[in-house]
């Protein structure tokens, strides 16, 4: 199901640097989601798609990046109105700065994009 036009805002909030389980450095970013309709109760997967660049190529997804509690939020259904913390995580690359988008599913423009610094 849908949401509307202009039923959800999303929010960047911040990025965290770990070492993954292989050893390698990797990101997981933090952004809220929240449902901004009057009726709609759908949960983030079902509208948005994230992804992370870095030096213009697209990052790989940690699917087990030690699965946090924000990362399982995406299939939570989200009533009209509140709001949830989501995160996703990616490998990085190099020591360049990473960008974080969040794109709403058959539309050309994204909804909300972040570049952050490596630290």
């Amino acid at each position: 199901e849908a949401l509307p036009e202009e039923s959800a805002e999303i929010r960047m909030e911040s990025a965290e640097y770990f070492t993954d389980e292989d050893g390698d450095n990797a990101v997981r970013f933090y952004f809220t989601f929240r449902n901004t309709s009057e009726t709609d109760e759908v949960p983030f997967y079902h509208n948005y798609t994230c992804y992370a660049l870095q030096d213009g190529i697209s990052l790989p997804v940690l699917m087990n990046s030690d699965s946090n509690e924000e990362e399982l939020n995406y299939g939570e259904e989200i009533k009209p109105g509140e709001e949830i913390l989501c995160a996703s995580s990616y490998k990085l690359r190099t020591g360049s700065p990473v960008s974080f988008v969040v794109h709403k599913d058959n539309e050309e423009s994204n909804v909300a994009a972040k570049t952050y610094e490596i630290e």
